[in-house]
């Protein structure tokens, strides 16, 4: 629908896909190879800008035509498990897809829709599929029981933008000392249809105050799902940075912007790796209507951002490694300047990812990931040591005393003796908590990685960058599950092996 998919003479074709297939079925070919080689060289090659990766048997005009694709990158397209392993399609499904539905009437399933990519704001309605229903997909893709265990219920926009609203207002509150009389008319309508907006009574001294608390804002959803709450943020925020752009006499570019928010602003976790899936998707569409041609080389360079790091799978209520519980917390606090100077490189590691850098990886931001963990744990270790040793020194000196006060005072030698073994058992009782503790740290640090990827979340290690720069997030918002706590499991165990 953007135009932006085009045949080897420049050729623009709007409804590209359908043709492909058409050209496909003109070659007369073995059942599969529409997606096995002409899809997946679409979508894992060619919008990745990685052309030298085409199969040999593609006909020349398709071949042509791929090498015309915009770079999309940022991992929209991107090889699974699934894909290494062999995954395909069969023929049949593309024909359900474009020319006949399951029930046999035409046209197929794809061809029954129109489709954008224009998330509609709270009050208005577009008689279209867009964005949003990618989170009535993403509630109705489980069923109704497990739905309700996993707590998966889409939450309406007008709620979402409502609450984002609210949010912001408590936030801003604090972040710039402005009064509720003064935030609630500016957040909640941040441009009035008659030019009227309460931020135009603010200086410009007072506008960049409120720009630079907006800038600094750090927004999680720790129950991510279809991403409802991040797109909801981020539309309130574009209001905000543009209604402040007007009353200062300049203007934002939607797409710089957008991607700006997401960049700096915007976090999320979902136990459920799919759910991250269509966050991220949810983000991408969102960028990519804001994109165009005329503005963007977006043949030359890589459009979409990789937003790997920025919705994370995991569980974000129960932060284990290998069954044992691990916050590090604190340990941000008194942070050496070497363990800074690590989290520093894996903040520009990660902004350098996002942006499309390919000589940085997801395999080695993880592997960062694990030897910053590693090195904050023997920190930790060799903190403990440290107590040991000085209470060991403690103990021996005492036992040493004891013996001198035994050589010259025999009369008093089974005091002494008794005084001593006291003051033993005393160290050894503070000593068996830290000697626990170094066990326990030992055992997370050798389960580390063990599995060659990365399966654990940490708050303090996947948002390393947010913990150091702020120590935490200013605003945690969403539509967690709402159980009781007797009700709380392990989420990706099953039910029947709890009681």
């Amino acid at each position: 629908r953007k135009g932006w998919l085009r045949w080897g003479d420049g050729t623009l074709d709007n409804r590209y896909m359908r043709t492909l297939r058409q050209k496909y079925a003109a070659t007369k070919p073995k059942n599969g190879a529409f997606y096995h080689s002409w899809l997946s060289s679409l979508f894992f090659y060619a919008f990745n800008n990685r052309t030298s990766l085409f199969p040999s048997e593609l006909p020349g005009d398709i071949r042509a035509s791929f090498l015309n694709m915009p770079f999309l990158n940022g991992g929209l397209f991107a090889e699974g498990d699934l894909d290494r392993l062999g995954f395909d399609v069969p023929d049949d499904i593309f024909v359900t897809l474009f020319d006949r539905n399951i029930d046999g009437t035409s046209p197929g399933f794809l061809e029954r829709y129109n489709f954008t990519i224009q998330e509609s704001l709270p009050l208005e309605v577009e008689v279209a599929v867009d964005p949003e229903m990618l989170g009535r997909v993403y509630e109705s893709l489980i069923n109704e029981e497990d739905r309700h265990q996993a707590g998966i219920f889409y939450t309406p926009r007008i709620e979402i933008d409502y609450m984002c609203r609210l949010s912001l207002i408590e936030y801003l509150q604090e972040a710039t000392g402005f009064s509720k009389d003064v935030l609630i008319p500016i957040v909640i309508a941040p441009a009035s249809e008659d030019g009227q907006s309460e931020l135009r009574k603010l200086g410009n001294e007072e506008l960049n105050r409120l720009k630079a608390a907006l800038d600094s804002v750090k927004v999680v959803d720790p129950a991510v799902g279809s991403g409802s709450f991040l797109v909801g943020m981020m539309n309130v925020l574009v209001q905000l940075y543009r209604a402040i752009a007007e009353c200062q006499g300049h203007h934002e570019n939607e797409f710089a912007l957008k991607k700006r928010i997401i960049s700096q602003n915007l976090y999320g976790v979902d136990v459920k790796d799919w759910a991250v899936r269509v966050c991220e998707l949810r983000l991408w569409l969102s960028l990519i209507i804001e994109s165009e041609e005329s503005q963007m080389d977006i043949y030359g360079q890589p459009l979409l951002p990789n937003l790997t790091f920025k919705a994370r799978q995991g569980d974000s209520l129960v932060e284990e490694i290998a069954g044992m519980p691990l916050s590090l917390r604190a340990d941000y606090t008194y942070m050496p300047p070497s363990l800074k100077r690590r989290i520093q490189f894996i903040v520009d590691k990660k902004a350098d990812y996002f942006r499309g850098d390919r000589s940085v990886s997801q395999h080695d931001i993880e592997y960062l990931e694990h030897e910053l963990l590693r090195e904050v744990l023997d920190s930790k270790i060799k903190a403990i040591d440290t107590d040991i040793r000085k209470l060991e020194a403690r103990s021996a000196e005492t036992f040493r005393d004891a013996l001198a006060s035994v050589r010259d005072h025999p009369a008093f030698a089974q005091v002494v003796l008794d005084a001593q073994e006291k003051e033993r058992q005393q160290v050894e009782v503070q000593l068996q908590p830290l000697k626990s503790e170094k066990e326990r740290l030992q055992k997370v640090a050798s389960a580390i990685g063990k599995k060659g990827e990365k399966d654990y979340f940490l708050w303090d290690i996947d948002f390393a960058e947010v913990f150091l720069e702020k120590g935490g997030f200013d605003i945690c918002i969403g539509n967690p599950p709402y159980v009781r706590q007797e009700e709380v499991a392990p989420p990706l165990e099953k039910a029947k092996d709890y009681d």
